[in-house]
This record gives C-alpha cells, structure tokens and sequence, in this order.
C-alpha cells in the first residue's frame, strides 16, 4: 500500500525504521499531518480546535508542516474557508496560547519521538533530565547507558532517544518551539506548599472531565507535587479516584474495591488543607 506521496507505506515503522532508517519518508504528507495531529491531540498538547480535518486543510494549504509551524502560522487566512469564522480562528488562536503553558512532561510526550510517551517523559524527568538541554547533552555524548539505566527503560528505547534527540532536523524543531514559548523545562517546586509531601503513600487515578484541570491531567500534576502517585487504572491499591463529569467505568469499579471517590470541589479543598499543612 502506498501513501499519499507515492511511497509505500512502512508499516513496521517503530523498528523497521531503527534497522533501516532510509526506508522511513520523513517528508511523506500522511506522515507529517499524523505527527502534527498527534502533537496538537488529546495524547498530545491538547490544542482545542486542531482536530485531523483542520490541521489536513492548514497543511494542504501550507500552513503548516511541522510542529512549530502551528504556532507561526496565519491562522485567519483560514476565514476565507468554509466554516472557519472569526469565532473558530479565535477559538484556534486561544487553544494555541493555552498550548504554551503545557508542561515539560507533555511537551516531551507530544513531540511523536519514536518510545517517548507520556511515562518515559515522567521517567526521564524523574531520572533528573529536566530540561531538554540536558537530554540533548546526554544524547550529544552518545551514552545511550546512561538511559538505559533509568528504570523500565529498555536498551532500544535508551538508543531511540540518542537518536531523536542528535537528529539535526529534530533539534531544529526543538529550538522553533522553544523560541515560540513552550515549557522546555521541569518547573521547578515553588514555595512551601509545593515541596509539600502530604500526599505522599496515595494512589491516584482519574477520571471524567473538570473546570479547573484542562485537560486533566493537570489535576494529577497537583497530586504528584505532593508526594501523591499517579496511576493509570484502578486496582485494589489504589487509594483514590478523582472523578469528574461523564466519569466512566473507572467509577463503578472503584465502587466495588471501595476505593475512594473525591468531587473536584473536594479534590480542591484537599489540595488547599494540604498546602496548609506544608505551610504550617
């Protein structure tokens, strides 16, 4: 089967690229509108109002062709398309302001690096590689050891990572977002409250949809700030579930382990008796 662009489609992409990397058409269109959809989606930095339909349409017209293009792009040259008002360029224009106060770890996991979700990002951070500067340095030294020692990281992804973050093409891309104002670094704990370990032993996970925390993962940001684990699904060890509006299976079965359910207007008031006992 062949892409868009004439060329065939490497469908074994993740490890046929690794052991031959010629055969993986960076330049392919579908290629590059899947990345620029993933980097703009919910597994991504979450741009409200750049869906699949309206990146395709911004990259056919030219718009865009990488990740940084998003945020450079003349997005109200868009009105003279059908459905696409002053109301929904506004609507774009504000989803990509909002983009910028992302944090480090989603930035990472939204970049479409071949191994680098949302847990390698945690892990990485985690391992003391806060700022994108200090993987690029790492990875300019080739110590792809260094990476492979960080738990649950396996030798091909540690090399992966070497790879993605040497590639002259990526660090380019690397550099356009940085100038257009993404968090390329940890933030730093602030204050008391922050360094506060109150939630330390918890397990939580979440569900639904919030006011506060958009998207949610926010909210579990809040968790791990003070101490608390975050989980992806609900088991017997989990100690409490964030649930929100349209909250789904994961709700019912923390009512059969008896896991504890918390509102977001409790969830808010937990966070704040817990900022007062770090502050005291």
């Amino acid at each position: 089967m062949d892409n868009a662009c004439g060329l065939p489609c490497l469908r074994e992409s993740p490890r046929e690229a690794r052991r031959a990397p010629f055969l993986f058409y960076r330049d392919c269109p579908d290629r590059l509108i899947g990345r620029l959809t993933h980097f703009a989606g919910k597994a991504g930095l979450d741009i409200e109002g750049l869906g699949g339909k309206t990146l395709s349409l911004a990259f056919e017209k030219g718009l865009v062709r990488t990740p940084p293009d998003i945020f450079t792009a003349d997005w109200k040259s868009l009105e003279c398309a059908d459905g696409f008002g002053e109301k929904r360029i506004a609507n774009i224009l504000d989803g990509i302001a909002k983009a910028k106060a992302r944090p480090f770890a989603q930035v990472l996991a939204a970049l479409g690096f071949e191994s680098l979700g949302p847990s390698l990002a945690e892990a990485l951070i985690r391992a003391g590689y806060t700022s994108v500067g200090k993987i690029r340095e790492r990875a300019r030294e080739d110590e792809w050891q260094a990476f492979a020692a960080i738990e649950g990281l396996a030798e091909i992804s540690a090399k992966q990572i070497v790879y993605e973050f040497s590639d002259e093409q990526n660090l380019a891309e690397l550099d356009a977002l940085m100038q257009a104002g993404l968090q390329m670094e940890a933030a730093a704990p602030q204050g008391e409250a922050a360094s506060s370990q109150a939630l330390s032993g918890e397990r939580w996970c979440v569900t639904g949809s919030f006011v506060h925390y958009n998207p949610r993962d926010l909210a579990m940001e809040e968790v791990k700030k003070r101490g608390g684990t975050v989980v992806s699904s609900v088991s017997s060890k989990t100690t409490h579930l964030l649930a929100g509006r349209g909250a789904g299976s994961k709700l019912k079965k923390a009512e059969e382990l008896g896991v504890r359910v918390v509102s977001e207007e409790e969830f808010l008031r937990l966070l704040a008796q817990a900022d007062e006992g770090g502050a005291g």
